[in-house]
């Protein structure tokens, strides 16, 4: 038969209380007033934060920066994979500049330079075009001769 008297208030029951009090109240605010109040022991975080998710007071409980005293710094680079490493490509020296070469930007002649060696680019990357590239090739040196003319 149960007596009268005061049940032991139990983890759960102070925490409750500890939080209706202070809904913002973290792990260490609450193991400190179990402390100041004389028990023994901890309360564990698991027990802390099921209970305020029970309450309805889930959430983030970070302290603020201020109250830390730190200065975010912006994350320096990218996040995520690291692109793949793109083949490496042989690539044929280049003519010497002559005179008539040096005037071939105001002919349109270096945009016709830049496709062709795009290009090559491409069906360099292609197997079985050997004999496309060393076309393509004949066809950059031919423009070089039409410009020395």
């Amino acid at each position: 038969m149960p007596t009268g008297g005061v049940r032991n208030e139990g983890k759960s029951q102070f925490v409750k209380e500890q939080l209706k009090r202070d809904p913002k109240a973290n792990t260490h605010k609450i193991n400190l007033a179990w402390s100041n109040a004389g028990k023994d022991g901890e309360i564990s975080a698991t027990l802390v934060n099921k209970l305020r998710s029970a309450l309805g007071y889930a959430g983030n409980l970070r302290k603020s920066r201020k109250a830390r005293g730190v200065v975010q710094v912006a994350v320096v680079g990218r996040r995520g994979r690291k692109p793949k490493a793109s083949p490496v490509v042989a690539v044929a020296p280049r003519e010497p500049v002559t005179a008539a070469r040096a005037e071939a930007p105001a002919r349109g002649i270096d945009s016709v330079e830049a496709d062709i060696d795009r290009l090559l680019f491409k069906v360099m990357s292609i197997e079985g075009m050997a004999a496309v590239e060393s076309e393509l090739r004949q066809a950059r040196r031919e423009l070089y001769r039409a410009l020395d003319e």
